[in-house]
Formats: C-alpha cells, structure tokens, sequence
C-alpha cells in the first residue's frame, strides 16, 4: 500500500552495493561488518566477505532493513 502522499509503495529492504580500491596480501581478504543482522551484528565470525574484482577492487552486495 503506497504512503500517503507518493505513488510507490514503502520499500522493506534497500540493497547497498560496496566496491572498495585496496590491495592485499596473497590469502587475506576484505569484509563487512557492523550492527543489524546482515552485517554481522559486530561478530567478526559472521563478517560479510567481499569478492575480489580485476584492478584490486572488493565487492559485495547486501540486502539489509532501512534505519
């Protein structure tokens, strides 16, 4: 049901795409983490692991709740 006053219904998740320019040594990897469920909820064994991409660059998408 839209909100009042806007044609598009609220949206319940957002999705973030993170691209991040870093070189690292052979084995090691980058992540993600931080509050709400999707990011681990500061538990570095639940770190979000990024994917490496040509050029050095790290990736990840996350669907998480808006707030």
């Amino acid at each position: 049901m839209p909100r009042a006053g806007t044609s598009k219904p609220a949206t319940s998740t957002l999705r973030l795409n993170f691209k991040i320019g870093y070189r690292v040594n052979y084995g090691q990897c980058l992540g993600v983490l931080g509050s709400g469920d999707s990011l681990g909820n500061w538990d570095p064994r639940r770190t979000v692991k990024m994917s490496w991409t040509d050029g050095d660059y790290w990736t990840v998408e996350l669907t998480v709740a808006p707030g």
